[in-house]
């Protein structure tokens, strides 16, 4: 039974990616291992914001999987595509609050040095799983992977605008890295410069609520959350008058009153109204 058990553990272990070496690719001069991009929003109002990655290079991870020889690009803690299948390739994503009105386009105003590496099998994106099950497999499409096109096919795209509570939002992806997998070359670019134009119109899924003060509680959510927060809250609140103080309602019986009065108090006193 042990000889049987540690059989079957050493298929698994076969079967599953294992790490061998991970390589820094500078892409312009030097640049220290492990270095992660950085991203600059250099200017936002009504009508454009403008966004600057610098890339300094990027990792790039060698793993086997059931004996295929594999690389997985990284920059750091940023957004994945997740098409399954196809090049699972890096990328930089942020959330804009745009105007309420109007639609929404991109396009790459600059670029940096271009460079060109060959000779990487990037491994596919593959499905989620939950916790506990076992980890899915990496299928390559294979009609994709022996095609010539670069992945993805444009350096910045943005989704269709949603409603969250108090803003209109997009999120804008940026694509310094893309990937040719019929050539198995990755080219990454040492800087791009977008620029998201909001234009007139209707567009898709507008907002119609009235401007109101935005909820502390909420306005620290904003501040990690979209990118040009700051920039947007100039622009249509001014400095210092873009909060209030959070509201509850609360409905009970009468006979609830007189014990609900102290819980009432303690909200009041922690900013609450």
């Amino acid at each position: 039974m042990k000889v049987f058990n540690l059989l079957f553990i050493l298929i698994i272990t076969c079967l599953i990616a294992t790490p061998i070496y991970s390589q820094w690719i500078s892409i312009e001069n030097y640049s220290l291992p492990g270095s992660n991009p950085e991203v600059q929003l250099i200017s936002s109002d009504e009508t454009s914001s403008i966004i600057k990655v610098d890339l300094p290079g990027y990792m790039l991870n060698h793993f086997m999987y059931k004996d295929k020889s594999y690389y997985s690009i990284d920059i750091g803690e940023e957004a994945i595509t997740t098409e399954v299948g196809l090049p699972e390739i890096p990328h930089i994503a942020k959330i804009l609050a745009i105007p309420d009105y109007g639609s929404v386009s991109v396009e790459v105003i600059e670029t940096g040095t271009k460079s060109v590496v060959s000779g990487f099998n990037i491994v596919p994106a593959r499905n989620s799983w939950k916790e506990g099950n076992p980890e899915t497999e990496y299928i390559e499409n294979s009609d994709f992977y022996k095609n010539g096109n670069v992945y993805p096919s444009e350096i910045v795209s943005v989704d269709e605008p949603v409603i969250f509570r108090d803003f209109r939002l997009v999120r804008v992806s940026i694509f310094p890295i893309r990937y040719s997998p019929s050539k198995n070359e990755i080219e990454a670019f040492s800087s791009v410069t977008v620029k998201i134009n909001y234009l007139p119109g209707n567009g898709a899924n507008i907002k119609t609520t009235p401007q109101r003060k935005i909820a502390s509680s909420f306005d620290k959510i904003y501040k990690t959350m979209i990118f040009n927060y700051d920039e947007v809250i100039r622009s249509r609140y001014g400095i210092g008058d873009e909060t209030a103080n959070d509201l509850m309602l609360c409905i009970m019986p009468d006979s609830y009153v007189n014990t609900f009065t102290a819980y009432k108090d303690w909200k009041i006193l922690s900013g609450m109204e």
